[in-house]
């Protein structure tokens, strides 16, 4: 069976048990499910919907409300259509059917679409059923919520889920466990559970558990600082990881690190290794009173936003606050590794950590860098004194985005006798 992968662009989504339905209205002729693109052998099949249409009879209930097609080639050509009436629904006992041939062997992108004509109300679902000449099942989209998942009304997750279908779709290909409990939607992948409730989500997600922008795998043991901990997705990704002993999470603003507590309650098996702090880093102790954009929350650095809502956040100075961390590690014969994603303020922290003479003992630094505050300031304001303090680096910035980019450094090659520095 493979993953569902129906696709809608209406958002008159309806939830129910574990399955979607979408609504059509009167008035709105419109494409309301299609995909998923498969291949398909020759043969004879038949696609079935599952369709629920209103109680009564109508004087509309004769008329074309719905029609089912099979497609090729993006859409392009209809290899076969048909229109059903309520009446014919209602008859049928709620099943749409669609005989159709595939007379080339292994046609591929191979769609099944529902059309709504604009004349009735109903709601089809959109978990498609197909079966051979043999009443085989070939293929069926799989159900969209976990199980476990409960029935909801509430019009926030509704309304939610509705405008985010197709990255939720995106989330279910890359095989993603989606779950409705208790009024909240919940992601499950690799070992992780996590809320999803911003649109922002997603893109967290697809950077560090795809893109796996920080997976990180040394001899021996690991203690990570996550600086920048926003709703906490990667600090579940590194203490998800074996060798990761402790994760050391700082985040300065409260909306983000409460959401990311509550993440972290959904995983009591590696929780205690996570270790949050509600403060972020600087090159000094202070308090600052700044705007937050829960609309915004990716670009959100300490300086505030250009609009919002007034917090107060606290912010430490990081060679005080990493300094105890990685002293504790090394006696430990850990290695430690630095996360640095906090929208500017990796300028200070980085020169803060160089001049107390930190730095060096850093054996592994992931850094996303932007250059938000001081246009002086580029790439090799932070590659200079990594590369006096020995690290190999990698510079992964994109020539084309001068604004921010990627830094990886390493610095767990042995130093001998006689070295020189580079450009020596």
């Amino acid at each position: 069976m493979v993953l569902f992968q129906s696709f809608t662009k209406s958002r008159k989504i309806y939830l129910h048990g574990r399955g979607l339905s979408v609504r059509s209205t009167i008035g709105t002729p419109e494409c309301l499910v299609y995909g998923p693109y498969v291949t398909a052998p020759k043969g004879r099949y038949s696609v079935k919907w599952r369709v629920n249409v209103p109680r009564g009879v109508r004087d509309t209930d004769l008329l074309p409300a719905l029609r089912l097609d099979v497609a090729s080639e993006d859409g392009n050509r209809t290899l076969i259509e048909k229109n059903f009436s309520l009446s014919e629904i209602r008859a049928a006992k709620g099943i749409a059917r669609l005989d159709f041939e595939v007379i080339s062997d292994g046609m591929k992108n191979l769609e099944f679409r529902a059309h709504s004509l604009g004349t009735a109300d109903f709601l089809i679902g959109m978990r498609r059923f197909i079966v051979n000449d043999l009443n085989q099942l070939v293929y069926s989209d799989a159900e969209f919520f976990d199980p476990e998942s409960q029935d909801t009304t509430e019009p926030v997750l509704v309304e939610f889920i509705a405008a985010n279908m197709e990255s939720l779709f995106r989330l279910r290909r890359w095989g993603v466990g989606l779950l409705i409990e208790g009024q909240s939607l919940k992601g499950r992948f690799e070992g992780c559970d996590f809320h999803i409730c911003h649109k922002h989500d997603f893109q967290i997600f697809e950077e560090i558990f795809i893109q796996k922008d920080y997976d990180v795998e040394l001899p021996g043991e690991l203690v990570v600082a996550d600086v920048g901990m926003n709703v906490g997705y990667a600090s579940l990704r590194f203490a998800s990881m074996a060798w990761v002993q402790e994760v050391h999470a700082f985040e300065p603003f409260g909306l983000p690190f409460s959401r990311a507590i509550e993440n972290f309650e959904l995983n009591p098996g590696i929780r205690s290794k996570i270790f949050p702090h509600e403060f972020g880093l600087f090159d000094a102790n202070l308090q600052r009173q700044v705007r937050y954009d829960d609309q915004h929350p990716l670009s959100t650095s300490i300086r505030g936003a250009g609009s919002g809502t007034d917090v107060t956040i606290q912010l430490r100075e990081a060679s005080s606050a990493l300094g105890p961390i990685i002293r504790r590690a090394k006696a430990r014969g850990c290695r430690f590794l630095l996360k640095l994603d906090c929208e500017g303020s990796e300028f200070p922290i980085i020169e803060n950590l160089h001049s107390a003479g930190l730095l060096k003992e850093i054996d592994v630094l992931l850094l996303e860098w932007h250059k938000w505050w001081d246009r002086a300031k580029s790439r090799r304001t932070l590659i200079e004194p990594l590369l006096a303090c020995g690290f190999v680096i990698l510079d992964r910035t994109k020539d084309d985005n001068p604004y921010a980019g990627v830094i990886i450094a390493c610095n767990i090659i042995p130093k001998t006798q006689g070295t020189t520095s580079a450009g020596s």
